[in-house]
């Protein structure tokens, strides 16, 4: 399963590279804004930040201003993968963009039939909003479960990932699931690689029982 990371924050990126488990980066226009500087210069830093794709997401509302704004943000790395919403104009926006090679990563999924209608219009991401289906009263687990078995089923290469997650236990049931990849907010990442309390207490076990043979030793041999 792909990990992403759903921050602009450079220490965490850092992290991620250092541990060897990074694949790319997400990104929306609320994170941009937080940022507080020029949007170009925040994705220009992300590219350099490390190697993989970095999904930037259109703010245009009709089919032409989208496409324009992809072809733009395209033109900046060949590594950025261009978030579009599943709407109308969205799906329009899809299918020009795939027959101009530009990627796409399908955005704002909250049920099967989004999903399905991305894969057919070619998007090569589709990312369901885990955590807002949730908060909607909507069966999350049980949607993601119908959109793994359309792709299965009808062979999509359209990738799944999970986003909004909001626990471990979130991004747990996607790898269950077979969800290609999840992409995770600074603080949850956090606590996605935090060190297991019994593993730690297993390795303070292993050296106190190390020292105990070494002074056992040491002391036959004196």
């Amino acid at each position: 399963m792909e990990i992403w990371l759903d921050t602009c924050d450079q220490e965490t990126i850092e992290t991620a590279q250092r541990l060897g488990i990074l694949y790319g980066i997400t990104t929306n226009p609320a994170l941009l804004a937080q940022a507080k500087e020029d949007h170009d210069k925040v994705i220009t830093r992300l590219l350099e930040a490390q190697e993989g794709p970095i999904a930037v997401q259109v703010t245009a509302w009709n089919a032409e201003d989208m496409i324009r704004q992809a072809v733009a943000l395209r033109s900046l790395s060949d590594r950025i993968i261009v978030k579009i919403p599943v709407v109308q104009e969205g799906l329009a926006a899809m299918n020009d963009l795939v027959q101009k090679q530009i990627p796409v990563m399908a955005t704002a999924v909250f049920d099967p039939n989004q999903a399905l209608l991305a894969a057919i219009a070619g998007a090569d991401y589709v990312a369901p909003y885990f955590g807002r289906m949730l908060d909607a009263g909507l069966e999350a687990h049980a949607a993601l479960e119908a959109m793994a078995a359309i792709y299965q089923k009808n062979q999509f290469k359209t990738k799944l990932l999970a986003a909004a997650l909001r626990t471990t236990d979130h991004i747990t049931s996607c790898a269950l699931l077979g969800i290609h990849a999840v992409t995770i907010k600074s603080k949850l990442f956090g606590e996605f690689i935090a060190n297991n309390p019994s593993t730690l207490h297993s390795l303070r076990e292993f050296a106190e029982e190390w020292d105990v043979c070494e002074h056992q030793t040491l002391a036959a041999l004196s």
